[in-house]
This record gives structure tokens, C-alpha cells and sequence, in this order.
């Protein structure tokens, strides 16, 4: 049942991810391509690029011999894998990990299924045999428990389901990837070894244990490390006669030294080293110098993430709790497992756990090596340690649980099925997901202002969504919600542009991601496909605030560098497409300096509690310079007009300068309750203008509707004076 289940969710992890969006899934198809294609096992030079093995080249050859002999009957031709092979421009958006943004490292433009033959045929293929190999990883996960616990048959199951319930494995086995095959071999051998330590050393299990080790070591170079190991574990534990027992481990070790032996044989001669360790430390991803023990440490964290949950390139990810819980079981089974070593009476039983725990500390040795050369702290690099580690887990959760309340021990194997089973539709199927496609009427149904924008004959853009209830701050990251009419498919990468303008042009902030957030490029466009983007637009920690930003949406091509021409509705063409503001709003807002204070309150909105003049004294022809300072009661209700007077001793108006606050850069819809706005004015005295003293008066007022605000302790007053001008 364990088995099964492991197969059924493994087929759907694989089909619900696109080909390629498994890590070095196309590394590892360019090494299978090379064999069903008869070029032969890959050899130097190491070439980097999409369609050769690249680091993968020297990699052991019993997965990729089995996937393509399996493929051969299905497929021959891999010509079409550049077809698959498109990039997306938009990848990698460093979003936080739980959110579905340019997850896809490629464009997914064409319809991707089995029954189209070529390379999704051969992915499909190669991802099945993964899984087979995953299937008996599982179930030497389960004899490796009944040989090492053969009183404790929950024991053995919990191991089995360890292994089959693991998020990560269970993605892992679904793809193109040695990785499975493995923990598959792993297991296997010490599994028939420790059916030795059980039964007894035979020419038969000897043989068994020797091709074991053998394929361990035919599939991955970290799995060499086991022969030693075991035939260590069995020189200890010979048993009389010992002629026959040195024979017989004899077997054990010649049996992979005869066949494995020439493969790494081979690829010391070719790559420089046995392990071909050389074509990884050729990749870019290389530390130019080796991290130190600290930052070697520092780098876990990331692969034990990794270890259990990071779909995609490691960024398809659990929110940080679920992993915390997830540690945390695993610290309960090791602690416990401990405390099984101590107490178990049992010989092989305390064998069989010491044996698992050096494997895995041999195995964990071979990742910290790894990642101190490498960026890549791949927790996946630890599954040929897996079914000994799930031996472990299960012996330790066993031990720590009541033999009234048994089944606890089940729990950890439970839940790890159940975040397998839930990471399907609500983490993985989404990453790659399309956005959902409108009718007409649920697109009119849809939040924001309606637009009509026309990008060449590619899309229309018909609805614009921004934050308005609350202002993003510099370092955050507003959504843009852009609603899209396809008018046809475009084979070209096109990309959507959000952008912040604030004053002067001035760009503040920017994105650029294909649409669908990755998902939904151009060419997999139909005329009438309705959908919407949350577009996420990052603004710089720096960014300038309390600032009102225009918001612009384009289309670009990124391979020439230029945008789509646009178009209004009556088809004019448009020189900038602006279609809605925003505003970037601080931390917290300064107080600023008042020189002549004052309280005096239009409606229940705005105070003027403030001015300065620049100078009282001017000369007809001049100008006079002043400050105004407002205060926001609550945020305003429209973009208020002010208007400023200059009138003389009869009331008689002689200059006025109208305008919105701060030159319309900052409108008063924009200012948030409590907050003061400087407002630097100016208006002209004319040169007719007669020596005297003239009063400078202000109000506010709404543009459309000319009503002014009232002044509230005087109802009938819509204005007042701030000071008197002298002019010479």
C-alpha cells in the first residue's frame, strides 16, 4: 500500500510539473539524449548549455543506461529538446518563496503531454523510471527495518513510508535525476548487508550484497563510500569457519571492484579524477576560494530546506513553520534512535543502527565537502543515506512512544503523507499554474479603474488595480493587479513593464515579468483570452517618501530593447501610457519646521497650521515666495485646489496663484491622517501693481465643482489671511 500510494503521488508530482522545471532535469536529459541518439557515454570536454550534460557528463551511468533503454521503444529523435528549452527572461524574481511569481525557469508555450512523442515523450519515460527506482527505495527501506527489527514490524513500515512520504523524494523521483536510483541502490545493499549481520554470511547474499554494491556504485559517486564500509562492518562480524567467510567477503568486495572498477577507471582518464569531481568544479557556480568552516555551517539551513521541501530550482517552498515542525520531528527520531541504540538488547538490531549512523555521517561529510566548493546546498545529496536515515527516524519515533500508545510512532510518517498530499494542489500544481481566463462580464466584475490601452495588435489593457486603502512604503512590495484582452499570439518573449514615475520623470521603482507572472507567455495566446496579473513591484529601501508616483504599464520586447507602440481607444497613437497613481508612503512621517504657526481648519479634513514668507518687502514686477504648511485630519476626499490672493487695502484682488499643493506633484487625495505637508508657492505681483500693503489670502477649493471648503468656527468664511505684503 505504501508502494502504491508512493507510485500514485509520484506520477502526479511529475505530471504536474512542466518538463524541465526540475533541477539539472535538462543536464541529466542531455546525457540520456546522448545515449539514445548513439553517441556514446559523455566525455570531455565539458561544454556548459542547455542541451549537453554539462557537470552531469561524469556522472555514474546506471541511471541514464536504464532510462534510455527504456525510452529506446518509445522514442529515438530528441531534436525537438531546444523547442523545450526557451528561457524565461523573467527568471529568477526573488519574491518570497511562497508566492507563484516566474517560478518557471522556461517558457511553457507549447502543450506539453506524452502523447506528443519527442522529448516530452522521453521526459516522461525518464521521470517513470526515477520512480521505479524511488518504488525500491521504498521498499528497501521497509527490509532494511524487518532485518534490523524483526520483533518491531511498525518499525519497518514507518521507514518505508519515511521514504515515500517525503515531499522532496517523492519530487526528486519524479524527474529526470540519478537521485533516487541512488537511495534505491543504497538501500538495497544495506539491506542485503544487513541480512547478513541476521542470517549469516552466505556465498548467496554475499553475491546479493556484492551486486548491491555494485549498483550503488554504478549510480552515483557519493555511494563508493559504502563499499568500505560495509565489507568493514562484515570483516567485524565473521563467523567461524573462516576460510569460508573470508571467501565469501571476498565476493562481497570483488564483485563491484570488477565491474564498477572500470567505469571510475574510465573517468579518472577522462575527467582527471575517479569521482568526477572536476566537471562540477569547472561549473560558474564554483567558490573561486573554498568557504570556510563557518560559512560551509552557515549553509545548511538552506539544505535541510531543501531536504524536504523545494520544488522547482529550490524555490517552490513551505512556509518557514511547516519546516520548523518538520526539523523538529526529525531531532525527536535521531535523539531517540540514541536512546534505541543504548537500550536494544538485540546485537544486529544495535548493529544495524550503528552501521546506518556512519553511512549517514559519511554521507552528511560528502555534502559539507560539497558546499564548501559549491553554491548548492543541496539536501538532495543526502538520499543515498535515506533509507538508513529513515531506519533511524523510524526506530527512534518507536522508542520514544509508549508501547500502550504505539501508533505514535506512526504520526511523523502520517504527517509527512499528509504535507506530501496537500504540497500537490496547494504548492506545486499553482507554481506552474495559468492564471484563470474571464468572460467579459467577470473581467468588467473585476476591482480597479477601467482603461483601454492597446499595445500593437497583441493585447488590450483594460483594467488597472492599485493600492489605495493602504500606501506602500520604500522596501516593499505593492501589487499592480493589470487585467489583459489577448488580440493574438506573438511568438516574441514580450514582457509586461510596471513602473513608478515620481517627480521630474524620474523612474522610482520597476518590473518586468512575462505575463501570467511567468506562466502565460505570448505565444500560448488565443484570441479573447481574458486574465489578470498581480504584478509584484519591488521599491528600493532608498526610495524617496511621502512621494506620489505615476504608474506606467508597457509591453517590451527584450530581445530589440523597445516597447510596443500604444494606442488610445480612438486609436491615436500614446507617447507615455500612464494609467493610474499611486503613492509611496514613509515609515513615519517628519515634523517639520514651523515659523509662524497657526490652527485654522477647512472642513474636517485639512488645517492650515502654518506659513512662512520668504520676503515681506517686494517690487512690482516680482514675485513673492511662501510656505504653507497643511495638516491632514483624516485623508482628504478629492484633490483640493488652493487658491492664494493677493488683495488690497479695499478687497480688491491685484494677483492670485491657484494650483494644487506642491505643483501637483503631491495631491491632497494622496495625504494620510495626521500628516504635514509643506507646500512651497509662488505668485507674481504685477508690474502695474501700487506701493501699499497687500494681504496674502488662502482657501481651498474643488476643481471641477469651483465649491469651496468653509473654515469651521466661521461657516460663512472660506478663507483666510496669512500675512501682509509691503510693495515698493
Amino acid at each position: 500500500i505504501i508502494v502504491m500510494g508512493f507510485v500514485g503521488l509520484g506520477m502526479a508530482y511529475g505530471l504536474a510539473t512542466p518538463i524541465f522545471e526540475k533541477p539539472d532535469e535538462h543536464w541529466h536529459m542531455a546525457y540520456i539524449a546522448s545515449l539514445l541518439e548513439a553517441r556514446g557515454y559523455p566525455a570531455p570536454p565539458v561544454v556548459i548549455g542547455d542541451l549537453t550534460p554539462a557537470q552531469e557528463s561524469s556522472q555514474p551511468p546506471l541511471y541514464y543506461t536504464l532510462a534510455a533503454g527504456v525510452a529506446r521503444a518509445a522514442v529515438s529523435d530528441l531534436s525537438d529538446r531546444a523547442d523545450w528549452l526557451v528561457h524565461n527572461p523573467g527568471f529568477p524574481y526573488i519574491a518570497e518563496e511562497t508566492l507563484n511569481d516566474n517560478k518557471n525557469r522556461l517558457m511553457h508555450a507549447l502543450p506539453e503531454s506524452p502523447t506528443y512523442g519527442g522529448t516530452p515523450l522521453a521526459v516522461f519515460v525518464a521521470r517513470m523510471v526515477a520512480l521505479a527506482m524511488g518504488a525500491v527505495a521504498v521498499g528497501a527501506a521497509y527490509g532494511l527495518g524487518r532485518e534490523a527489527f524483526p520483533e518491531r514490524h511498525l518499525v519497518a513500515l514507518t521507514a518505508a513510508a519515511t521514504v515515500a512520504f517525503l515531499p522532496q523524494f517523492l519530487f526528486i523521483s519524479s524527474s529526470v535525476s540519478n537521485d533516487s536510483t541512488a537511495a534505491a541502490t543504497c538501500g538495497l545493499a544495506m539491506w542485503a548487508t544487513t541480512r547478513i549481520l541476521r542470517r549469516g554470511m552466505t556465498s548467496r547474499r554475499a553475491a546479493s550484497a556484492g551486486l548491491a554494491l555494485t549498483l550503488a556504485a554504478l549510480s552515483k559517486a557519493s555511494a563508493v563510500a559504502l563499499m568500505p564500509l560495509t565489507l568493514l562492518v562484515l570483516a567485524a562480524n565473521l563467523r567461524r569457519p573462516y576460510r569460508d567467510s573470508l571467501g565469501q567477503l571476498t565476493l562481497v568486495a570483488a564483485v563491484p571492484l570488477l565491474i564498477a572498477g572500470p567505469w571510475y577507471l574510465r573517468t579518472w582518464s577522462l575527467f582527471g579524477d575517479p569521482l568526477g569531481a572536476s566537471t562540477h568544479l569547472a561549473m560558474p557556480w564554483a567558490y573561486a576560494e573554498p568557504l570556510s568552516l563557518i560559512g560551509t555551517i552557515g549553509q545548511l539551513p538552506g539544505a535541510a530546506v531543501s531536504f524536504w521541501l523545494a520544488f522547482g530550482w529550490g524555490n517552490v517552498l513551505l512556509p518557514d513553520a511547516l519546516y520548523s515542525v518538520l526539523n523538529a520531528l526529525a531531532f525527536l527520531g535521531l535523539a531517540g534512535a540514541v536512546i534505541a541504540g543504548v537500550r536494544n538488547r538485540d546485537r544486529v538490531t544495535r548493529l544495524s543502527l550503528a552501521y546506518a549512523a556512519t553511512w549517514i555521517g559519511l554521507v552528511f561529510v560528502a555534502l559539507l565537502m560539497w558546499i564548501r566548493v559549491l553554491s548548492a546546498p543541496l539536501g538532495r545529496l543526502l538520499y543515498p543515506a535515506l533509507p538508513a536515515l529513515a531506519l533511524l527516524l523510524a526506530a527512534g519515533w518507536a522508542t520514544l512512544a509508549s508501547p500502550r500508545r504505539m501508533w505514535l510512532a506512526a504520526l511523523p510518517g502520517v504527517c509527512l503523507l499528509l504535507v506530501s498530499i496537500a504540497a500537490l494542489p496547494f504548492v506545486l500544481m499553482p507554481a506552474y499554474a495559468r492564471p484563470a481566463l474571464f468572460s467579459v462580464e467577470q473581467l468588467a466584475a473585476q476591482p480597479g479603474l477601467a482603461t483601454d490601452v492597446r499595445f500593437d495588435d497583441v493585447a488590450r489593457l483594460v483594467r488597472v488595480d492599485v493600492p489605495r486603502d493602504v500606501w506602500p512604503r520604500p522596501g516593499q512590495e505593492p501589487i499592480v493587479r493589470l487585467c489583459w484582452e489577448a488580440l493574438q499570439s506573438d511568438a516574441r518573449p514580450l514582457m509586461v513593464l510596471v513602473q513608478f514615475v515620481g517627480e521630474a520623470n524620474r523612474v522610482v521603482a520597476t518590473r518586468r515579468t512575462l505575463p501570467g507572472l511567468g506562466a502565460f507567455p505570448t505565444a500560448a495566446w488565443r484570441p479573447g483570452d481574458r486574465f489578470c496579473d498581480a504584478v509584484r513591484v519591488p521599491i528600493p529601501q532608498d526610495a524617496p517618501a511621502p512621494l506620489m508616483v505615476r504608474v506606467e504599464v508597457s509591453i517590451i520586447d527584450p530581445a530589440t530593447r523597445t516597447r510596443l507602440p500604444a494606442f488610445a481607444p480612438d486609436g491615436l497613437p500614446l507617447e507615455a501610457t500612464f494609467v493610474d497613481r499611486m503613492k509611496i508612503a514613509p515609515a513615519a512621517y517628519a515634523e517639520p519646521p514651523i515659523e509662524a504657526a497657526m490652527n485654522t481648519r477647512f472642513g474636517d479634513q485639512i488645517a492650515l497650521v502654518g506659513y512662512a514668507v520668504e520676503a515681506s518687502t517686494v517690487r512690482p514686477g516680482e514675485a513673492v515666495s511662501f510656505r504653507l504648511y497643511w495638516h491632514a485630519l483624516r485623508r482628504p476626499q478629492a484633490d483640493y485646489t488652493v487658491f492664494v490672493h493677493l488683495r488690497d487695502e479695499s478687497g480688491e484682488t491685484v494677483a492670485q496663484g491657484d494650483g494644487p499643493p506642491q505643483f501637483g506633484e503631491y495631491p491632497a487625495s494622496f495625504w494620510e491622517a495626521g500628516e504635514v505637508v509643506t507646500d512651497e508657492r509662488v505668485i507674481a505681483v504685477p508690474a502695474d501693481t501700487a506701493p501699499g500693503d497687500y494681504a496674502l489670502v488662502v482657501g481651498l477649493y474643488e476643481l471641477a465643482s469651483g465649491d469651496r471648503l468653509l473654515i469651521d468656527d466661521e461657516t460663512s468664511q472660506t478663507e483666510v489671511t496669512i500675512g501682509w505684503v509691503t510693495v515698493q
